[in-house]
């Protein structure tokens, strides 16, 4: 961290006496970041000031998704008013993607290629962008593989194979790679050269560009290489493991580990876990199952169990194995859960993995629980998916009832859920209506939207819940059936609080395991942008949880469930999907679909190009990578801060 110099901090201070709007609006207080910003100039804070006021028309026609009025200014001299829109216009469908093509033709912006890689292209488009390849500059050979990767037909990929056979424009090596890769999961009957990708990964000098040679078969689990390409790679493998770098080694051991290779197994005896990232721990673990017969595979199971991420995959697997386990495998869970977990997920886990073999011995240890983390609404999803392996369904939902006494929403929504599940399994068994019915009734005390939404779904499930005779039931599920209709608009991006922000704003967020700092991106995500800092600022995002771990791919927070938001009625920001990449560190914002967006965020663990153009992304972690690694599911947020940051 630098010290910040006092013209930072002058220039802060100024920043303090700008307000705007209603209380969810107003940024009171906005500080000098506390990661380094370059030098503020004193035309800074007015150039950007004036770049805003310049495209908050662009940002409220995207937000308003206005075809005609973005197709307009792709024609505009100003250049950020045009790449504003190509950006825009990406994030929908257009209807008339001849003009849209044309126009793209006549540019000479980077965005307009990612634009039309999120169309649909017709095969004259496409045979159009295939002959301009070996004219078109680097930059536009990128852009133009990109398009023909994510939207080529089969006669595309065929000219991928042949740009690849014929060594053909090899400065675009990446962006051939990727399109190779995605074309061949578009394609999966179309044939490909494998020994050609492993080739190619191998002279590749460039770290991302060997990945991306290989990424079809981490990707799909279902595309495996030939066995001649799987031969060169395991060559190649066993000479080079030690001085891979983290991603391609993780790529090595997974390609080589679905495909059961004896020589990778026999390496990965002899390697030290010292040596080994979390990452790759993870992807050691996974491929065991096709080796349990191997001699020496326990000890290699638990010298992996030394990583946290390994440790609760290796739980998984022990539940999901194919038949049961000998009983050292219980010896282990029941010592693991006697010594105790600092962390209510892995023992939940370690529960689970329990109850599938020997539910007895589960039952004695829920019994005995950490009643902490079974009453802990962060817990409550994992919670009763660990009592429905231990119990039977009756149990579950009596125990749910109880629940539901307890009225905090965060609680209630996942109890409506979880028993709407199981009366949905046996609509007729009158036993069960009497358990659930009382469990909706409870619900409907609560004032929150998200629990309206859960009771109105549950009214569509169970036919028999309208006829119950309960006023404030009824009142919810017909609140919950007009927030169904009634789509909120998006949010445009609020320009007087972007100003303050500046264009790279320094989100940092507080956790039980550390601190994590990001650096946001104005330009390209102003709406979701501005309404983070409104929730920053509120403190909503303050005691969320991490719902959400996958391991080598994303952690997820900023479900909220404070009821001075739940009580709101919802928003909705608009997909600000951008040209960047989802690699490790990216943040991105979750999503059910195209304009769904609201508060919910993610980091990513590692490189994975498939959201590419798809979520919003709207900055990188510059600080706390580490911390990212050792976040659990459950992991609290304590503390979240925006700062302005030129």
């Amino acid at each position: 961290m630098m010290i910040m110099s006092i013209k930072h901090v002058l220039l802060a201070i100024t920043m303090i006496f700008y307000v705007s709007g209603d209380a969810f609006s107003q940024i009171s207080q906005l500080s000098a970041a506390p990661v380094e910003c370059r030098d503020i100039l004193p035309g800074d804070r007015l150039e950007f000031a004036r770049l805003v006021d310049s495209l908050h028309p662009v940002w409220s026609a995207v937000s308003a998704r206005d075809e005609l009025q973005l197709l307009d200014y792709l024609t505009s001299s100003d250049v950020f008013v045009r790449d504003t829109a190509w950006r825009g216009l990406a994030n929908m469908n257009v209807s008339n993607i001849e003009k849209l093509f044309d126009l793209a033709l006549d540019d000479s912006l980077n965005t307009r290629w990612f634009t039309l890689s999120n169309q649909t292209i017709n095969a004259t488009q496409l045979r159009k962008l295939e002959t301009l390849i070996s004219t078109a500059s680097i930059v536009d050979a990128n852009g133009m593989y990109l398009v023909l990767g994510q939207k080529g037909d089969t006669q595309s990929h065929r000219f991928l194979v042949d740009a690849i056979l014929s060594d053909r424009r090899p400065e675009t090596g990446y962006a051939l790679a990727l399109a190779m890769s995605r074309s061949i999961i578009r394609h999966p009957n179309e044939s490909y050269d494998g020994m050609q990708l492993v080739r190619r990964s191998m002279l590749a000098t460039d770290a991302m560009e060997q990945s991306a040679w290989l990424y079809v078969w981490y990707r799909s689990t279902q595309i495996r290489p030939d066995a001649a390409a799987l031969d060169l790679l395991a060559q190649w493998t066993d000479a080079h493991f030690d001085e891979a770098y983290g991603l391609l080694r993780q790529y090595m051991i997974a390609i080589l580990g679905r495909s059961g290779h004896q020589g990778l197994y026999n390496k990965l005896l002899t390697v030290d876990p010292e040596s080994l990232h979390p990452l790759e721990a993870v992807e050691i673990v996974r491929i065991l199952p096709l080796f349990m017969a191997n001699e020496g595979v326990q000890q290699l199971m638990w010298s992996m169990s030394v990583f946290d991420y390994a440790r609760l995959e290796l739980l998984q697997l022990i539940r999901n194995m194919p038949q049961k386990p000998s009983d050292g495998y219980r010896d282990i869970l029941i010592q693991r859960l006697e010594e105790g977990t600092s962390h209510a997920y892995e023992w939940m886990l370690a529960v689970r993995a329990l109850g599938v073999w020997w539910p007895d011995d589960a039952k004695k240890v829920m019994e005995e629980g950490h009643r902490e983390w079974t009453d802990n609404p962060h817990y409550i999803n994992d919670y009763i998916e660990t009592l429905k392996v231990v119990y039977d369904r009756y149990w579950v939902i009596d125990h749910l009832n109880s629940l539901a006494l307890g009225g905090d929403d965060a609680i209630l929504v996942p109890v409506i859920q979880q028993s709407t599940a199981f009366a949905m399994q046996s609509p007729q068994d009158g036993e069960l209506r009497a358990l659930v019915a009382p469990i909706l009734i409870r619900a409907a005390q609560s004032n929150s939207y998200r629990v309206s939404q859960a009771l109105f779904a549950s009214e569509g499930a169970l036919e028999w819940t309208k006829d119950q005779n309960d006023e404030q039931l009824l009142r919810h599920i017909e609140y919950g059936r007009a927030l169904s209709v009634q789509i909120p608009d998006l949010n445009v991006p609020d320009a007087e609080l972007l100003k303050k922000l500046g264009p790279n704003p320094i989100w940092v967020l507080s956790t039980e395991a550390g601190d994590i700092v990001m650096r946001l991106d104005s330009y390209r995500a102003p709406a979701t942008v501005s309404t983070f800092a409104k929730i920053v600022e509120q403190g909503w995002y303050n005691g969320t949880p991490f719902h959400r771990v996958v391991h080598n791919f994303v952690v997820q927070s900023g479900a909220i469930w404070h009821p001075d938001y739940t009580m709101k009625s919802p928003f909705r920001v608009p997909t600000e999907a951008t040209e960047g990449e989802f690699s490790r560190g990216a943040v991105g914002v979750a999503s059910a679909g195209r304009d769904t967006e609201t508060s919910q965020f993610f980091m990513m663990h590692m490189w994975h190009p498939h959201l590419n153009g798809g979520y919003s992304n709207i900055g990188r972690v510059i600080e706390g990578e580490d911390v990212i690694d050792s976040l659990r599911q459950g992991t609290l947020v304590t503390g979240s801060q925006m700062h302005s940051c030129y």
